[in-house]
């Protein structure tokens, strides 16, 4: 389904690490992929986004940064990818502190996709009731990526993994089990790395097909 609706709208092949990837999301397994700076990691979530959508146009993802500059770039990049070249109709939206309450209500009722940092998580998870508009986007949620996961080690590594714990305890309350894809620089033993971050087991991607 997804070769035949985005037939002649990618503008490049895919690298071969980037379809083992999708590969092994379409298999249903948790994916880290762990190859080099610029080798198109976006893409893998991207197209499992667009996957998802054209399976089931209520399907959401959940999209986790370490840095709060970071989803503002990924925002428009997605939206580029996913709306503008591809053609699907898919809301993305960035939900922080500095995104206003208009804004935030219109996310939390109507977005595929929401692209925020595991701190600004913590503090948006427990307002989950059926009023708030999560509820809609936790009982839908596919996928969750945690971009750059090499950069959560240490005490704050610690705090992300119980944060996503946290989550995936909600989600089970609403009867949800996501994929979730792992984006690293090249790091040693990264499904370990994962399964400490997120309490869930994964394939390695890390066979880098990108030019050098």
């Amino acid at each position: 389904v997804l070769c035949d609706s985005l037939a002649g709208r990618l503008e490049t092949e895919l690298f071969s690490h980037q379809a083992a990837a999708l590969d092994s999301l379409a298999g249903g397994e948790n994916t880290v992929v762990t190859t080099s700076t610029s080798s198109g990691k976006t893409w893998v979530y991207a197209l499992q986004i667009a996957r998802n959508y054209l399976a089931d146009p209520d399907s959401t993802a959940l999209c986790l940064y370490p840095m709060k500059a970071l989803p503002r770039d990924q925002e428009n990049e997605l939206n580029t990818k996913l709306r503008q070249d591809w053609g699907l109709d898919v809301s993305v939206g960035v939900y922080d502190g500095d995104t206003d309450a208009e804004r935030k209500r219109r996310i939390r009722e109507t977005a595929n996709v929401v692209l925020t940092n595991p701190a600004g998580l913590n503090v948006y998870l427990p307002r989950h009731n059926k009023d708030s508009g999560w509820h809609r986007f936790y009982h839908n949620l596919d996928l969750v990526v945690v971009d750059e996961g090499h950069e959560y080690s240490g005490v704050a590594g610690t705090h992300v993994a119980w944060i996503l714990r946290r989550l995936r305890r909600i989600l089970a309350y609403y009867d949800a089990a996501p994929q979730f894809v792992l984006t690293t620089a090249t790091i040693g033993n990264p499904a370990r790395h994962a399964a400490r971050l997120t309490g869930a087991e994964f394939t390695v991607v890390d066979e880098d097909g990108s030019p050098r």
